[in-house]
């Protein structure tokens, strides 16, 4: 199971565990979150957002840029966004979670290429789909449907014709996305231009169910 949330859950997770975090732990609700990190001590960061801003009382956002070295090497974090943590709390009775973005697309491929078979949820906004995770996982259709005689299903299909429509010019087609959109309002135009850059880092956070942590692999 491949979760992704381009903008920007899974973008700022990767970031952070490539920044040294030593693990993130998913909450849905704000409180979950807030009330995790206030029991475990000074190790622990609160982050996360609702409606793209910073919740009050939190330590960091979610936008990538924020989780650098300096902040999160060595702490955990107890993060809750808007989709992309309820999406991972949807995948919750699946084996295995890997968190994927277009700033780990090769590392995702790699693991993956000795999966029988997977699905790719698409965290989307608010219960919409959305261009960005779309055009994600057509990225990861392209390429096996490319070299594998794999099976597949018209959704996989339908996101792969996507990504080769937006890939000509991928931070302007997610500038131009529901999500690029409210990040413009928000004044976050930089946090697109990094979660549009493939292939930044080779971190593969994979959240385990049982401990329910997103660590690296």
């Amino acid at each position: 199971m491949v979760v992704t949330d381009v903008l920007r859950a899974s973008t700022t997770i990767c970031s952070a565990l490539a920044h040294g975090a030593r693990s993130i732990v998913p909450f849905v609700e704000t409180d979950q979150a807030k009330s995790h990190s206030d029991s475990n001590g000074e190790k622990f960061l609160c982050g996360g957002e609702r409606g793209g801003l910073p919740i009050g009382g939190f330590d960091l956002g979610n936008s990538p840029l924020e989780y650098q070295r300096e902040m999160v090497n060595g702490k955990s974090i107890a993060f809750t966004t808007t989709n992309g943590t309820k999406a991972m709390n949807y995948c919750r009775s699946s084996k295995r979670i890997l968190i994927g973005a277009f700033c780990n697309f090769s590392r995702v491929i790699t693991d993956l290429e000795d999966v029988a078979d997977f699905d790719v949820v698409c965290a989307g906004t608010n219960g919409e789909i959305t261009l960005e995770d779309c055009a994600f996982a057509g990225a990861i259709a392209e390429h096996f449907i490319s070299n594998s005689n794999c099976e597949t299903n018209d959704q996989a299909l339908i996101c792969k014709k996507l990504w080769q429509s937006a890939r000509t010019n991928l931070l302007s087609n997610l500038r131009a996305s529901t999500g690029g959109q409210n990040l413009i309002r928000l004044q976050k135009d930089e946090d697109i231009e990094f979660s549009a850059r493939i292939d930044t880092t080779d971190v593969l956070p994979t959240l385990q169910t049982e401990s329910w942590k997103i660590e690296p692999a």
